[in-house]
């Protein structure tokens, strides 16, 4: 495969795609250029800012072809210019830093996590702006066909903060509904910052897709022996939560 070729694979595949999300970064209102309700202040230097985005796919499957594209074309002393190496992940890195945000809670990621070779790629994409960036993602254990799986969450830590965690973690019972760390803030105080998803509401077994988030947990739950709904399900580690902020965890 010619460079002509790769670039032209890559650009009506994943440029369209990623490079119009990093391109909206530039719409995120500011303090200084809008002052409507949505506007992004200044971070004050002894607070954190946290961001939260359905995002709807970290396109994990494109990040793959991408990286085995990059390794064919330095073999063949090629390569890919920058403006095509633009990705969902590097647009979610660039709102981070638009925002002065600290933590990116991501939902949706529909990543598996648990493949080490993806998550390494997205976690070299993260530190590309911050090298002491930290991510934790949780997916289901249910099999997939590839890397691609509906549902999960990622939690990103700026390297300010990473040095702060003092745990990490995903949803125990194999279901991928939530990624946690938790934080040491000055005075010793501890911070729990948990993201989950749910399936949505209304959603019935036999007209769901077998890849989808309420399959997979649908079908994990009842090899677990619950009967429960996979939309039901996450409400009944509520109060689990609530005793852990009781009690400071």
């Amino acid at each position: 495969m010619d460079r002509e070729a790769v670039e032209e694979e890559y650009t009506s595949e994943s440029e369209v795609r990623g490079n119009d999300y990093v391109n909206n970064i530039d719409s995120i209102p500011n303090s200084e250029s809008s002052s409507n309700n949505e506007e992004v202040t200044i971070k004050d230097d002894n607070s954190i800012r946290i961001l939260y985005n359905n995002c709807n796919g970290l396109q994990p499957t494109s990040m793959i072809r991408n990286k085995l594209r990059q390794q064919i074309m330095k073999k063949k002393k090629g390569y890919l210019s920058e403006s095509l190496q633009y990705t969902k992940v590097s647009g979610i890195a660039g709102m981070m830093e638009k925002c002065d945000a600290n933590i990116m809670c991501l939902s949706e990621t529909q990543t598996a996590w648990e493949d080490y070779k993806v998550r390494n790629i997205i976690t070299k994409e993260f530190k590309k702006s911050d090298r002491y960036k930290t991510l934790v993602g949780s997916s289901s254990d249910a099999m997939t066909a590839s890397v691609y799986k509906p549902g999960g969450t990622a939690i990103v830590t700026d390297g300010s903060w990473s040095s702060r965690i003092t745990e990490r973690g995903r949803d125990p019972h194999g279901l991928g509904r939530w990624s946690f760390i938790k934080l040491i803030g000055k005075n010793n105080i501890k911070i729990m910052i948990i993201c989950a998803y749910r399936c949505c509401k209304g959603q019935r077994i036999e007209n769901v897709g077998e890849t989808s988030s309420y399959f997979q947990q649908y079908n994990l739950l009842r090899k677990q022996g619950k009967k429960n709904q996979p939309t039901r399900a996450i409400h009944n580690r509520h109060e689990k939560i609530c005793s852990k902020k009781r009690t400071r965890f």
